[in-house]
């Protein structure tokens, strides 16, 4: 994955489809197989992500640090350098979704998106937690003007 590629918004939109189709499943397999140590760590990202930090650039690596716990949640060393690898390449995106949106309602949706994922996680509800990832990835493309086919599929009723 070319940084600079992801400039064109085609590219950036293949980059979200791919997130969809990868965070959403593991999601799904951190909320099987998570463990006691997994939550607490998901946890600390996620206090770190609507604490003070939340205006700052801290946010934005707890953020990153939020979808690589829950990779590392699913047990499977595959998953987690992957998905850690496509976080990296994120970070420019969620730069722009704060340049582009206000802050402040931002900030709110974006953790109240992880906070739905963070309890699908805790009640151990693979279904729960891929759907609120997908909701996640799809409203996060949509924050940078992306609009992904999933999203478009389930609008016209082609979807689930």
């Amino acid at each position: 994955i070319d940084g600079e590629a992801l400039k064109d918004s085609e590219n950036m939109e293949r980059l979200f489809e791919l997130r969809c189709i990868l965070e959403a499943e593991s999601a799904a397999l951190a909320a099987e197989r998570r463990g006691q140590e997994h939550l607490d760590a998901i946890k600390a990202t996620l206090d770190r992500m609507s604490g003070e930090e939340r205006w700052e650039e801290g946010s934005i690596d707890a953020d990153l640090l939020f979808h690589r716990e829950i990779a590392r949640a699913t047990g499977n060393s595959y998953i987690h350098t992957f998905i850690s690898f496509v976080c990296e390449q994120i970070r420019r995106s969620i730069h722009y979704a704060r340049l582009t949106n206000p802050l402040h309602d931002l900030v709110e949706v974006n953790v109240g998106e992880h906070v739905r994922i963070y309890e699908a996680l805790v009640a151990g509800d693979p279904s729960a937690a891929e759907a609120a990832m997908r909701a996640h990835i799809i409203g996060a493309a949509e924050r940078v003007g992306v609009k992904l086919p999933a999203a478009r599929r389930k609008q016209s009723g082609k979807g689930k």
